[in-house]
């Protein structure tokens, strides 16, 4: 993972730009504060992608989820028949960016899925604490920021979440994690799939 993946999956533009996003080929956009200091509060979780942090920026809570550095094992990628300059659609973090991008695209940024806000790339003095605690090898510099709702997912929140999966399905997008723990008050996702489609 590294800044080849800028203008694959990842645009260099501001979250808040005002141009058009592109539904065909949809990027995600950088968070509009990725060089302001970040103030971690507390560890949210860590599994098989990544950690999660409830961090405060600019004054505002967020979720900012980092993902773990990823080592190309190019027998793996090969037996799946993926020529080597589609290597970085393989990782985590490139389905995470894309599935947040194609429904923000469609305008469905924070309805299904909790609402993104960019990604980001941490800076030396960004990235420390997460240095010191994991290990500089374990997690990488990229990240994806969302909003941070605290409020659990409860019983009545699930004929919601069952409407609300076609427009997982209008964006091709497919939930392969569909636990309670990834779900947050009034049905929103909070960890967002893999992007279906070509690679």
């Amino acid at each position: 993972m590294d800044d080849t993946m800028i203008g694959r999956f990842l645009s260099d533009l501001p979250w808040d730009d005002p141009s058009s996003k592109p539904y065909e080929r949809p990027m995600l956009r950088r968070f509009i504060y990725h060089d302001k200091r970040i103030s971690y509060k507390e560890c949210l979780g860590h599994g098989g992608e990544g950690v999660v942090y409830r961090v405060r920026i600019e004054g505002k809570q967020y979720a900012l989820k980092i993902f773990e550095s990823c080592t190309y094992k190019p027998n793996y990628c090969r037996s799946l028949g993926v020529p080597r300059r589609r290597w970085p659609y393989l990782t985590s973090f490139s389905h995470e960016c894309r599935a947040f991008a194609r429904l923000d695209s469609m305008g469905e940024n924070g309805t299904w899925a909790v609402r993104c806000h960019g990604w980001i790339k941490l800076s030396d003095e960004q990235f420390q604490p997460i240095d010191h605690r994991w290990g500089a090898e374990k997690y990488s510099r990229w990240a994806i920021v969302k909003d941070y709702i605290p409020e659990r997912v409860s019983m009545s929140d699930i004929p919601e979440i069952q409407r609300k999966m076609t427009i997982a399905r209008r964006a091709r997008l497919y939930p392969v994690d569909l636990q309670p723990r990834n779900y947050r008050a009034h049905s929103s996702l909070i960890w967002v799939a893999r992007k279906r489609g070509h690679i």
